[in-house]
């Protein structure tokens, strides 16, 4: 009886000796251990699982498993441990990735799984239910996944700053990638204004934005609305991060819109572009913490190539806009060259031309004095000889009467002999020009015109001293009114002409306007009727003096011949020898 008792007592301490090794195991193992019955209710939980969670084991056993702490963050959750408990029930083994709020509240990922109970008859008396915590390795799948996101982005970024040859695409194609390669909520570059209050203004964005810039009015100010990523970043060009948009006082003034659209981390990155921060590109993740160390050496990286990329397409559309500048330029440079050109050999020509055109007027001028003596001093001469020797006859004769009438007849004819010699010499030079001034001269020249041609009459109106009017300027001005008032004379048809010389600051102007028939420009410059009217002429005695030469005129509607001289160039080209 006593070696009974000895042994049951043994065999109780054994038994005792394993449950202590059991709880051990239970307890100590790195797993979440649970036992439950087939409708769920947790009859077991390791301290694994308590200690976790941060709960007693009165807490828990006896509840049903979904009730218990580790499930009530997530509904969805707790349908999929009711679904499982049926299934493991039946005897099926179940195994899923869950999540379980810790003791700080932080929820960790698990790999979970309902084993069932087999018992020797085959039925199902209790569940096993298992969890391990995965949360370092999902971190590390997730770190992972994210370094290659925004590796992926770097790579595609770059490949955008290759190929894309416009700045503000170059810009939107970024935003594009950073979202939806990098996995961001939302990316925008906004360029620093420098106006009074140092505005930030988007130039691109992408992703979800919903009216968001538009409501934010972000400076870079070292103000309130200054003080967020963007505005900081530009002022002190270096990144600027916020990881927690509720939580961070800087971020204070943007942070319900923010909220709003599911920004919960920001980075704003700096863009140096040409030696200067020309603006930010700034970026918005889901999640708070998202911009952690490698992040940020990466997405750095980022904006220092879309800065280098910025400049380099600026440089490339400034050297393109250069060529295109100077090929312009080269062009022009030719075509004034090739009218250059042309406008020397026309020079060239006429100056080949001057002898023979001299020549020619000397041998012009030269007949029509040999016509006006011939014909006018030539013939009165011969009828002076006539009469005077008729008179000496009539003398000799002894009717000394008749001689001395013969005399008193030949007056006038002398007197008209006067006359055709004064417009003869008067015609080469008018001498009153000399002896009265220009002023003079033009009036003679308005009546002489007007006695000429009765049926056309004539005005002069003369603004200027005669002292004022440069000596060797004054035989050109005359000439240009004769030439054109001859011109209106012969093809005008004109019935009133104006004439002026007035003085306006430095400059003395010579105008002469009639209302006849006008004429055509236009035609005139094609053919050679320029020169056939002596508007040549009058420009040549303009143009060498100094001076500037238009005409104006319509068909039907009159024209005006404007001479401009400026004093100062008419004294200094007086001073070298005037061409008259």
């Amino acid at each position: 009886m006593n070696r009974e008792l000895e042994e049951h007592k043994r065999t109780e301490e054994a038994l005792k000796e394993r449950e202590r090794k059991f709880r051990a195991i239970f307890d100590q193992t790195f797993h979440f251990i649970g036992l439950m019955t087939v409708d769920g209710r947790l009859i077991e939980v390791n301290k694994t699982a308590l200690q976790f969670a941060g709960v007693q084991e009165s807490d828990v056993l006896g509840k049903p498993f979904w009730e218990t702490p580790w499930w009530t963050h997530s509904t969805e959750l707790r349908e999929t441990l009711r679904v499982a408990v049926k299934k493991a029930a039946e005897g099926m083994f179940l195994r899923f990735e869950v999540t379980h709020p810790s003791a700080d509240g932080s929820l960790h990922h698990m790999d979970f799984s309902l084993k069932p109970v087999m018992d020797e008859a085959g039925g199902v008396p209790f569940l096993i239910a298992e969890a391990l915590d995965i949360n370092e390795r999902k971190q590390a799948e997730e770190a992972v996944l994210k370094a290659n996101r925004v590796i992926n982005a770097l790579w595609e970024c770059n490949n955008a700053l290759i190929h894309v040859k416009d700045e503000s695409q170059l810009l939107q194609e970024i935003c594009r990638v950073i979202v939806e390669v990098g996995g961001y909520r939302m990316a925008w570059v906004g360029y620093a204004e420098h106006d009074a209050h140092r505005t930030v203004t988007p130039v691109a964005r992408y992703g979800y934005e919903d009216g968001y810039l538009e409501k934010v009015n972000v400076t870079w100010e070292d103000t309130e609305r200054g003080r967020g990523p963007t505005g900081t970043s530009i002022r002190k060009g270096i990144p600027i991060v916020v990881r927690n948009v509720e939580r961070q006082s800087e971020f204070a003034p943007w942070r319900e819109e923010a909220v709003k659209r599911g920004y919960a981390s920001v980075i704003g990155l700096p863009l140096h572009v040409e030696g200067r921060i020309l603006g930010s590109l700034t970026i918005y993740a889901a999640e708070s913490d998202a911009f952690d160390g490698d992040d940020v050496d990466l997405l750095t990286k980022l904006g220092v190539n879309l800065s280098f990329g910025i400049e380099t397409l600026r440089t490339f559309h400034a050297r393109k806009q250069a060529e295109i500048d100077l090929q312009r330029a080269h062009d022009e440079l030719e075509s004034r060259v090739r009218e250059r050109t042309a406008e020397l050999e026309e020079a060239n020509r006429e100056l080949r031309q001057i002898p023979s055109k001299l020549i020619s007027v000397q041998e012009e001028e030269r007949k029509r004095l040999a016509s006006e003596l011939h014909d006018s001093i030539g013939q009165t001469l011969a009828a002076v000889k006539f009469w005077v020797e008729m008179s000496l006859k009539l003398r000799d004769e002894g009717a000394g009467n008749a001689a001395l009438n013969h005399l008193e007849q030949f007056v006038p004819i002398l007197q008209r002999s006067i006359d055709e010699t004064r417009s003869i010499y008067m015609g080469l030079r008018p001498s009153m020009l000399d002896n009265r001034g220009l002023s003079a001269a033009l009036e003679w020249l308005r009546r002489e015109c007007m006695n000429f041609y009765p049926d056309r009459h004539i005005e002069l109106e003369t603004e200027i001293a005669e002292e004022e009017i440069p000596e060797g300027l004054k035989i050109n001005i005359f000439r240009i009114a004769q030439e054109a008032l001859n011109n209106i004379a012969k093809h005008s048809k004109a019935e009133w002409v104006d004439m002026s010389l007035s003085k306006n600051g430095d400059w003395i102007e010579l105008i002469v306007s009639d209302d006849g028939v006008g004429m055509d420009l236009d035609l005139i410059l094609k053919t050679c009727t320029f020169k056939s009217l002596g508007l040549t002429s009058m420009r040549e005695r303009a143009e060498l003096t100094k001076g500037t030469f238009s005409i104006e005129s319509t068909p039907g509607e009159g024209t005006t011949i404007r001479a401009r001289w400026q004093i100062e160039a008419v004294c200094q080209l007086q001073e070298g020898g005037t061409t008259q």
